[in-house]
């Protein structure tokens, strides 16, 4: 391994221990065994993991000194490894929120008054008129195009029949002509 790869691979290892991706043991461990260079004199260089720079193994000393490394690289490579060792660190991708949920955030913040969590759904207004029709187990007035009551779930039959007897009901009757009954 030359200082140029050394470098190189020590970028990518503090990215990786800034990111989370290693943890601090595992970053000395790798900078200490795999990116130990010679150079032609015989000497051994180091990357110190804390401060990044080069450091000569002293033997007389028998201790890591800080150095500069001899110049083996023209400007033209450090330059391309500046530019190939830049990676850039991004914020995770934030989470994609349902538009409705969205929606629903925007509205509490406008009016936080008018918003609640617990509040029971708004009962729609009764049909009336030629939209109406009569349950016959309830009476419950439900939307004719409706085929179950939306209040006791029972059959919707198109012509009403009063609740007492049975009988169809004429549309406008208040009283059943089978048994007098009144419908409701």
């Amino acid at each position: 391994m030359n200082f140029r790869q050394a470098r190189k691979k020590f970028k990518q290892l503090k990215l990786a221990w800034v990111n989370g991706a290693i943890s601090r043991e595992e970053l000395q461990n790798q900078v200490d065994c795999e990116l130990e260079v010679s150079d032609e004199a015989g000497n051994s260089w180091k990357i110190d993991e804390d401060s990044g720079l080069w450091l000569r193994f002293d033997e007389e000393q028998l201790a890591w000194i800080e150095d500069e490394p001899p110049v083996i690289e023209t400007e033209s490579e450090l330059f391309k490894e500046s530019e190939e060792v830049k990676v850039p660190i991004e914020p995770p991708p934030a989470p994609q929120v349902p538009e409705k949920t969205f929606n629903q955030w925007r509205k509490f913040m406008q009016d936080p008054d008018s918003f609640s969590q617990s509040k029971e759904p708004q009962e729609q207004p009764a049909p009336q008129g030629n939209d109406a029709l009569k349950c016959n187990s309830c009476g419950r007035v439900n939307a004719r195009k409706v085929k179950f009551c939306t209040e006791c779930g029972a059959t919707m039959s198109q012509k009403p029949k009063c609740r007492a007897c049975g009988k169809e009901l004429k549309p406008g009757n208040k009283f059943c002509t089978g048994c007098g009954q009144a419908v409701a």
